[in-house]
């Protein structure tokens, strides 16, 4: 499950170019809404505490984030125009693993969507924090520079490469750096998508995506990612999950393993994945929660 980072570059523009750049898309965070035709969602500030409606357009961005005049000199928004694109693309596949009962989707449509949940964990605004600490470490392993914005333009960059897959075909012939590169490989290939729902207590989406449970990998300072939750609705999340993590020896998980088994696949000359939403308890559905919120940096969403 990847991981990044991001800085943002000050410019003069004209009116039209986008200002804003939503590291959570509107599309996504409008599932929160009151009513969704308003785009209002109820709001808590982490630094205040208090609580507001705010439409989706406000919160969870930052003033340029994608821009980027180093790689991309002849059009410094082409970053925030392909995720654009790509989200575009997305938001039918979006609905259907939001509100439908039954979740079928064929090969190419279930790799384009795990393809898009990789790239909003790589793009998050979290992940900041996390470029200001590998910037700063000395002792991390494959890392050739720790200069900051090194950092940040090589992050830009891998977001725009990413941006631009579909399927894991694409990725072999992609421009993602190497260590990108295996590491999208390793997550299509070891990795599966499921979907989760609660029937009590609604979720919560933070500035903070996914919730990440990690162990000890065998490289020194270097811990391996094995679930990752997404919020996608007051009532379901998104998880990614690491193959046949339900025979492992992991503990302290935040959905039990036998839960997390691979989804079922109809095999055939094209093959069909049945993501039919699985049920979490009204105590993992606090436990998530109770971590978004823990984590969050600017606010969070409450339905």
């Amino acid at each position: 499950m990847m991981g990044a980072f991001f800085l943002f570059n000050v410019k003069i523009s004209t009116m039209s170019e986008p200002i804003r750049h939503h590291y959570i898309p509107q599309f996504w965070l409008k599932t929160f809404c009151e009513d969704p035709n308003d785009g209002y969602v109820r709001y808590i500030d982490i630094k205040t505490g208090k609580e507001s409606y705010e439409n989706v357009k406000n919160i969870f961005y930052c003033n340029r984030l994608y821009e980027d005049e180093e790689n991309h000199p002849e059009d410094a928004e082409i970053i925030e125009k392909t995720l654009s694109k790509f989200e575009s693309e997305i938001q039918p596949l979006f609905k259907k693993i939001v509100y439908d009962k039954e979740i079928i989707l064929s090969e190419q449509d279930y790799f384009k969507l795990f393809i898009f949940l990789e790239l909003e964990i790589y793009r998050n605004n979290r992940n900041k924090v996390m470029l200001r600490n590998h910037a700063k470490a000395k002792d991390i392993p494959f890392v050739e520079t720790h200069d900051y914005n090194k950092f940040i333009s090589q992050w830009k960059n891998e977001i725009f490469e990413l941006s631009k897959i579909r399927a894991p075909k694409d990725v072999a012939s992609s421009n993602l750096d190497q260590g990108a590169k295996f590491q999208l490989q390793f997550d299509l290939e070891y990795e599966h998508l499921l979907i989760f729902e609660t029937k009590d207590i609604p979720f919560i989406i933070s500035d903070t995506m996914p919730i990440v449970l990690q162990v000890p990998g065998l490289i020194p300072n270097v811990k391996v990612p094995v679930v990752s939750i997404l919020p996608i609705s007051p009532r379901r999340v998104a998880v990614i999950a690491l193959n046949d993590i339900e025979n492992t020896h992991y503990r302290d998980m935040p959905i039990s393993k036998e839960k997390l088994r691979s989804p079922i696949i109809k095999k055939s000359l094209f093959n069909v994945y049945n993501l039919k939403p699985r049920l979490l308890y009204k105590k993992d559905v606090i436990g998530i929660n109770e971590a978004l919120k823990r984590l969050a940096l600017e606010g969070y969403i409450i339905k």
